[in-house]
């Protein structure tokens, strides 16, 4: 019976690949449903063949499966199993059901419910899905298949994936030789040029279509999106050039044509340093409602808000699966990150992570990184660590502890502005995850960043989306969950049991019971919230690091000094050094301040 099901899963996936091929990601959705129908078809014909006269318990019966054998469920597993390893099943429907009755249950919902005041009945459903995309009697499919977000709005939301390839497509042309086809003419002008745009990282080679006469061709630009709620191509702009058919004039044509339709649709951002001002394309990511940061949902979707973020997350992630490359997990293990992962795993369940080892986590995080191994989130054999050359310390000793963000640069004595954050990070972080990168080939990094986790946060995601190209990592940033809210963020981990560290619990409170101070899973000698009651927070719950850093690191008497108004010489490097001004006071007199007076030292802020 194997050997009869594994011929049929070659079968399947070839069909479904040359499907994919010839038509798209965007019209293969309307065969998907038919697939379940087909492989239930299938699981019933080889039961009966081998049970004709056996006696079964009738256990699961459901419209494909409507004489209910056990049997059936079996065989049709089997096939789910392997199929859901495949990329475009895995796409098109949930591919963390062990069963595939499951997946039946899931493909009873689809987006447009969620935006009526009224819960639609499944056969209404059916009948929006049959509009929609011309199937009859099948279910729709599951939630994260949709880019659910765009549902909320009548205006055109373009494909986010689409989209960063048109935003890109100026640097993958880079990389084109054009002496690779000298040998065009007008015969294979368009040939070619359907070659060169299959072979980007995110290919383009359906979004352009062309057409020539004797000395002229003519392109248009096609983008898939969601409008007045439902799925649409659309064309975006058209051009005719001049040309006499030569590989150099197929070069120069696509770059120009790329970079007019770029600068309509998306708009060119402002240059450090230049004078000239941004560019407003039609459809500029900061108006986009895929990063679900300008959303206003109705006021009946509160109790379903949770799903429909996660749905809208799986969606983002699912649509890396048409990149073809080696996607890894970044990590810190603190909730943002470790709720990424879940949501990561249910697409990519044997995906890479990386985490950053820096020798400054709290150990409470990595009781997080035991849990997610002991349930098969991480495994051990995909797991990698951060291979540091510089220990924090050093980086002390040479440029002193970092209290002010990258942004901000300290002016030494020669006039120079150096960030010591800057500098930390790169040597304990950036450095030791792009060597990484390049060791293991990874070009998709998901990452648990979130908008509003800070100003420059927020105007880098309207700038740059959840799924975009960095230059400076060679690879696809993904950030699923951009447009959660920490408290959107607890409320899941709760709801679904999420590990945490944790140190998120050893807040701080004032009389009424409010938290005034929350900790971070960073690095524990990082001061940028020491401004904030970070160190009387470690004071309270880590005494022995606080005593470490304050006594034997010198930050006391650093502190010391600032509060007091004695000079600080800054360093070459940045290392602000107050031993000469202040030697006269020995470690037992700190000391003794300290111990009467601990609260003079809770934050790093300078009150005279």
């Amino acid at each position: 019976m194997k050997d009869i099901i594994y011929e049929y899963i070659e079968e399947f996936i070839s069909e479904s690949s040359l499907a994919l091929e010839l038509d798209g990601k965007h019209e293969v959705r309307k065969y998907a449903p038919y697939w379940i129908k087909d492989i239930y078809s299938f699981a019933s014909k080889v039961y009966f063949q081998l049970h004709e006269s056996e006696e079964e318990n009738i256990n699961w019966i459901h419209r494909y499966n409507p004489v209910g054998k056990c049997g059936i469920e079996v065989i049709a597993d089997e096939i789910y199993d392997n199929l859901k390893k495949y990329k475009v099943f895995s796409y098109y429907f949930e591919v963390n059901h062990e069963h595939l009755r499951d997946l039946i249950k899931q493909m009873n919902y689809f987006p447009q419910a969620y935006y009526q005041e009224d819960p639609l009945v499944f056969d209404e459903i059916i009948g929006f899905s049959n509009a929609l995309y011309n199937v009859d009697d099948l279910p729709p499919l599951p939630l994260s298949s949709y880019p659910m977000f765009a549902y909320s709005s009548d205006d055109f939301t373009p494909d986010v994936l689409e989209y960063e390839a048109l935003r890109n497509s100026k640097s993958e042309l880079e990389s084109v030789l054009p002496v690779l086809y000298g040998h065009t003419d007008s015969e294979n002008f368009l040939k070619n040029m359907i070659e060169i745009l299959s072979k980007f990282d995110i290919p383009m080679e359906r979004m352009i279509e062309g057409k020539t006469s004797s000395d002229e061709v003519e392109l248009s630009f096609y983008m898939n999106g969601i409008e007045r709620q439902m799925h649409v191509r659309k064309l975006m702009f058209t051009k005719k050039f001049k040309t006499s058919f030569t590989g150099l004039e197929l070069i120069k044509i696509i770059s120009t044509f790329l970079s007019e339709t770029s600068l309509k649709l998306i708009g060119l951002s402002k240059e450090r340093g230049s004078s000239e001002s941004a560019t407003y394309g039609i459809y500029p990511m900061k108006d986009s409602t895929v990063h679900g940061l300008k959303l206003e949902l109705p006021k009946h979707m509160s109790e379903r808000e949770l799903e429909l973020f996660e749905a809208q997350s799986v969606y983002l992630i699912k649509e890396t699966l048409f990149i073809l490359g080696n996607p890894v997990m970044s990590t810190s293990y603190g909730a943002d990150s470790v709720l990424t992962h879940i949501l990561v795993n249910k697409v990519y369940p044997n995906i890479d992570v990386y985490h950053g080892k820096t020798g400054l986590n709290f150990p409470e995080v990595y009781e997080v990184e035991r849990k997610l191994l002991e349930s098969g989130i991480i495994k051990r054999e995909h797991l990698h660590y951060g291979k540091n050359k510089e220990s924090y310390w050093n980086l002390v000793d040479e440029y002193g502890l970092n209290f002010d963000r990258k942004g901000s640069r300290v002016q030494n004595h020669a006039g120079k502005k150096i960030s010591v954050s800057e500098k930390c990070c790169t040597l304990l972080k950036h450095l030791p995850f792009k060597e990484a990168i390049n060791e293991h080939h990874w070009n998709i990094n998901f990452a648990g960043l979130r908008a509003d986790e800070s100003r420059a946060r927020d105007l880098a995601a309207k700038r740059d989306g959840p799924i975009y190209y960095a230059k400076s990592w060679s690879l696809y940033r993904v950030n699923p969950i951009i447009f959660w809210t920490d408290e959107k963020v607890w409320e899941y981990t709760k709801l679904k049991n999420i590990p945490y560290a944790s140190i998120y619990d050893m807040t701080l409170t004032d009389d009424q019971d409010n938290v005034t101070f929350k900790p971070r899973v960073g690095c524990w000698a990082c001061m940028l919230s020491s401004k904030y009651g970070y160190l009387k927070w470690l004071r309270e719950y880590k005494p022995k690091l606080y005593s470490y850093i304050m006594l034997d690191k010198g930050l006391l008497k650093l502190l010391y000094a600032k509060k007091f108004g004695h000079e600080i010489i800054v360093n070459e490097n940045g290392k602000e050094s107050p031993e000469s001004v202040i030697e006269d006071f020995d470690s037992d007199f700190l000391m003794g301040f300290l111990e009467q007076r601990p609260c003079f030292f809770d934050d790093t802020l300078v009150r005279l």
